[in-house]
């Protein structure tokens, strides 16, 4: 006995309908593995700079939480593994901060590339500062960040 299923005003027999199942069950391109993958990735970054900006909202002053985050964008793009050499020295972290700095405001067991113990020696480095323009020490990624052009490095 043959079943038929009526569609759109169409019959579609047994066989006809097991061939459109097996087909829709095949694996996907790999164009969509492909995005797949990527759109994996940029979740994790997504969730990743969130944690970041959180870190820094947790050591920043409320008034100061908007400018620090938007310099820990323009100096690593929120990334905690940024790192960049320069011939006379070297920047680390979300805040980029100089080796020589880190030297100066970091305390024991703090590391450079933990986003929070970042932010913690960046929020030392803002409250030392006199100027009543806080953030003086990152220039133009503090007043003017859409006309930096950072680039650090990704550290292994």
């Amino acid at each position: 006995m043959r079943k038929s299923l009526w569609v759109s005003g169409a019959a579609l027999t047994a066989t006809a309908l097991s061939l459109s199942v097996s087909t829709a069950s095949a694996a996907p391109p790999p164009e969509a593995k492909a995005c797949a993958s990527t759109q994996a990735i940029q979740s994790v970054q997504a969730q990743s700079k969130a944690s970041v900006k959180k870190a820094i909202r947790d050591v920043f002053e409320k008034s100061f939480e908007t400018q620090a985050i938007n310099v820990a964008i323009c100096e690593s793009n929120l990334n905690p593994k940024a790192f960049k050499k320069t011939r006379y020295t070297s920047y680390y972290g979300i805040f980029q901060i100089s080796i020589g700095d880190w030297r100066k405001w970091s305390k024991k067991g703090e590391d450079k590339f933990n986003a929070k113990d970042n932010a913690k020696v960046a929020h030392r480095i803002v409250k030392n500062e006199k100027n009543k323009l806080k953030f003086r020490t990152w220039g133009a990624c503090a007043y003017w960040p859409h006309k930096v052009n950072c680039n650090p490095v990704i550290c292994p």
